[in-house]
């Protein structure tokens, strides 16, 4: 069963969104995290640098994903520039 919280980011806001899309996905029988909590933090790389920029702490817990606002530490760190989530992956499938 997917599992789903989120604090809605605003309509304006790319890395939020592709974030919220990415959420939605979450399955916790496909990524096991092997523990009750984990926090990622998910950033721009001007959040990295200079305290500037976009942030989001996608918190596992409970077999549920939510996606919050930063706060305190976190278990590991994505950086990705904003336009990341608004491009579409390619795959590539062996026979």
């Amino acid at each position: 069963m997917n599992a789903l919280k989120t604090d809605t980011p605003p309509l304006d806001d790319p890395l939020g969104s592709a974030l919220e899309r990415l959420v939605s996905r979450f399955d916790p029988a496909v990524f096991d995290v092997g523990r009750p909590v984990a926090r990622l933090r998910v950033q721009t790389p001007d959040a990295r640098e200079r305290g500037a920029g976009e942030s989001y702490d996608l918190v596992i817990e409970d077999g549920a994903a939510r996606l919050t606002t930063v706060r305190g530490g976190a278990d590991a760190i994505l950086t990705a520039d904003a336009g990341t989530g608004t491009r579409s992956p390619t795959t590539s499938v062996a026979a």
